[in-house]
Formats: C-alpha cells, structure tokens, sequence
C-alpha cells in the first residue's frame, strides 16, 4: 500500500529527490508570477527580454529535467504506484519531451540570455555592481539558512561568471572567430553564466514574494525558497568552491541543510501539491486521489468506478 507524505520516510533518496523537486517548482512558479507581475505593464527592453527568457529556459529545465532522468524521481519514489501505466507517469515523460522539441532548447535560450548579459556589463550599472559582488563571510551553519546571505552568494556566483566570459571574449586573439570561441571553446562558461542569472532572477522574485506574506504563508514560502537555494547550491558545488565562494567548511553544512529542510516540509508537501491548483479533472489517476482503496483489491492496474 503507497504510504501517505507524512509516513514515507524521509531519509529515503527517491523520497528527497521528489521534495527537491517540489521545492524548485515551487520557487520557479512564484518566479515566473512576479517575472509577469513586473513586466506586464512595462514596454520591452533589453532588460525585460533578458529576465523572461531566463525564466522561460530555467521553466522549461525544471518541467522536462526531471523526467528525463534514467530513473525519474517522481517513478521511483512512488514504490509500485508509479510504474503502473493508469498512473500515468508514462504519459508525463512524453508530454515533457514533445514539450522541448515544440518549444526549443533551453540551452539555446540561455545563449541569448548570455549574450544580453554581455552587452549589459558593458553600460548597466545594476549589472556591473553584480559583478562587484564579492561572497558573504559564511563562519557557521546558521548562516546558510540566512536569506540576504543566500541572495548575496548567488548574486556573487552570477557576477563571477560573467565577468570571466566578459573577459574572455574581449580578449579574443588575432584568428580566433567570435562563433568558434562562444559556442565551442566556451560553451559551458555561457550556459553556466545564464543559469546563475536565472536561478538569482528566481531566487530575488521569491524574496520580494516572502516580502509580501504574512504567517504560515510566509514562513512556508521562506523555507521553500531557502530550499530551492541550498539545493542548487548542492548540485553546482564545484564551482562555488572552485570560485572561492563557498568556504569548504561551509560546503560540508549543505547537504544536511538540505535534508533537514526536507523533512520540515515533508507533512506540508501534499498542501504544497495543492497550492497549485491543478482541477482534478487534469488528474485522472489513482495515485492523485485515494490510492489506499485503489489497492484494496486486486485491480490489475486497471481503473474502475466513477471516482476514478
């Protein structure tokens, strides 16, 4: 019998895997509000474009990432439930996948994100002060759970990376071809520039939402948010100390960080499930609705009654 969000043990690694996922949804859907809030009003710019793109291509990584991984978490942290075909996992993984190719790369996307940023550097003040950013002073645990020093590490990661990829197309020798060094020679300094920018555009977004809360909303929307930061700063581990960003003492408090924030949302994650009003006329699988009496008897995976 699947068990409930606040039975499944949430040490298991499909377990964290799904809430990490959850979390970077979440965060990403306030983003993109705040990102439509902001620039529906306003007329086109540079700066606008710039901001909607990243967001777009973030948005897409985080719809179709998952899912395209060999074993994709939300199959394998559903334990049976989630191979079952009337489950509709299957479905998912091709509606993602059509979704990239209808929609383009979104690793070519952030190729003009990170062109925009390199003109940008050039004459906007707001993106050369990025640049400035030095790395918070990180000297305990606690700071990694501090939101103003979150935002200040990653405002510092983007300005890191766009410096360097400043730099290293103004120096161009003699011979080397703009083309062959931007989408050969450094490709990934370009696609890593514009995801740094992108996860600061949501990281700041979620910020000004927290802002804006009051209560349980708030405290929820902060340890999400919080989460989404620590978890990106797990997976781009490397380069936070390579740069010189991270202090590598600091860099051993993250994963625990990370599970830790996990298991406080754990009990809320179904609410947080239905926070983004998905009617259940679009969920019509046994797994979304009361799977405990799905597998009261021997159904063969099959659906049956109305409820279903």
């Amino acid at each position: 019998m699947s068990k409930t969000a606040t039975e499944r043990p949430v040490g298991s690694m499909a377990w964290l895997r799904i809430q990490n996922s959850l979390g970077r949804w979440s965060c990403c859907a306030v983003a993109s509000n705040h990102c439509v809030a902001g620039t529906s009003t306003k007329p086109p710019t540079s700066a606008v474009n710039v901001r909607v793109v990243g967001g777009k291509g973030v948005g897409g990584c985080v719809r179709c990432n998952p899912v395209q991984q060999p074993y994709p978490p939300h199959t394998t942290g559903c334990g049976g439930q989630g191979y079952l075909s009337v489950n509709r996992f299957g479905q998912l993984i091709g509606f993602a996948h059509a979704g990239v190719t209808a929609e383009g790369d979104n690793r070519v996307l952030f190729q003009k994100v990170a062109k925009e940023l390199s003109t940008a550097a050039r004459a906007v003040p707001a993106v050369q002060a990025r640049m400035r950013t030095t790395p918070p002073p990180i000297r305990s645990a606690a700071a990694l759970r501090d939101l103003p020093t979150l935002q200040r590490l990653f405002t510092a990661r983007e300005g890191r990376l766009l410096l360097q990829l400043t730099q290293r197309m103004r120096g161009l020798g003699s011979g080397e071809e703009v083309f062959e060094v931007w989408m050969k020679q450094e490709s990934d300094l370009v696609q890593a520039t514009a995801t740094a920018y992108a996860e600061r555009e949501v990281l700041d977004a979620c910020a000004r939402a927290i802002m804006s809360a009051s209560g349980n909303v708030r405290e929820t929307l902060t340890t999400l948010c919080i989460l989404y930061a620590m978890r990106r700063i797990e997976v781009d581990i490397a380069l936070f100390l390579s740069e010189g960003l991270l202090p590598a003492e600091a860099a051993r408090w993250v994963p625990d960080h990370v599970r830790a924030l996990c298991k406080e949302l754990g009990p809320l994650c179904l609410q947080l499930v239905d926070a983004f009003g998905i009617p259940d006329a679009l969920v019509a699988a046994p797994i979304a609705g009361d799977w405990v009496r799905y597998n009261a008897v021997d159904n063969r995976g099959e659906l049956f009654g109305e409820k279903f």
